[in-house]
């Protein structure tokens, strides 16, 4: 337990919730490719990222995380200018524990895609940073997920169910200083040592970022 919730008595419960997402939904869909944005990113960000990168046949389906954020941004006159972002939980690593874990935003979009009638077609989820630590998590809650795609990401054996039921690849980029590669890709090798399906491909000299290189890469995932 986070030492914050000491003194606290918690409680879980179903409630109400309300979610922001961007959709692109052709007319005969055959497949559907949910997008999880990083910390203090949001779905928009995300679908800007990847939209031109992902087949015309698939639905897209790229929320915004259940927990806003605002900061004030430092601004130039007599006001500041507020910097909305989303997280799908809250993690400290100084003390190695969740305040908000994973559940929260693992129902969240769970309950989002079957609120919207698509948790019938073959499913990718794509995350980067924040968003790919969490796509494991709403896959094995998922029947209809096909494949789990990290990006900039670390996957967590540790906090998996095994066996899984689908194939989980990741993108890294090789100078990328948030997630470090050499963590990501020992995460990745214990996956593949517990029998899980997938690829780990490193961009040269990309950072913690989206570039042309990995939408490439999405491209070539989602066509195979």
């Amino acid at each position: 337990m986070h030492p914050f919730l000491t003194p606290y008595q918690r409680a879980q419960f179903n409630s109400t919730w309300t979610a922001d997402y961007m959709l692109r939904a052709p007319e005969k869909p055959a497949q559907l490719v949910i997008l999880l944005h990083g910390y203090l990113l949001r779905g928009e960000w995300m679908y800007r990222k990847l939209e031109r990168a992902i087949p015309d046949n698939a639905v897209i389906l790229s929320p915004s995380g259940p927990f806003p954020l605002i900061r004030r941004k430092p601004g130039e006159g007599p006001s500041d200018s507020l910097a909305i972002g989303y997280t799908w939980y809250f993690y400290d690593k100084n003390v190695d524990e969740y305040l908000i874990d994973m559940r929260v935003g693992t129902d969240f979009v769970v309950n989002l895609v079957r609120h919207l009638k698509l948790d019938t077609l073959p499913t990718t989820l794509i995350g980067f940073s924040q968003g790919g630590f969490l796509a494991p998590s709403i896959a094995s809650q998922l029947k209809s997920c096909r494949r789990v795609v990290g990006i900039a990401c670390e996957f967590l054996p540790d906090e998996m169910e095994f066996p899984v039921h689908y194939r989980m690849d990741q993108i890294h980029g090789e100078s990328d200083d948030v997630v470090l590669l050499a963590d990501a890709k020992k995460s990745h090798d214990r996956l593949r040592a517990k029998g899980v399906a997938g690829e780990f491909t490193v961009i040269p000299g990309l950072g913690h970022k989206i570039e042309d290189q990995v939408r490439a890469k999405i491209r070539d995932i989602l066509l195979s």
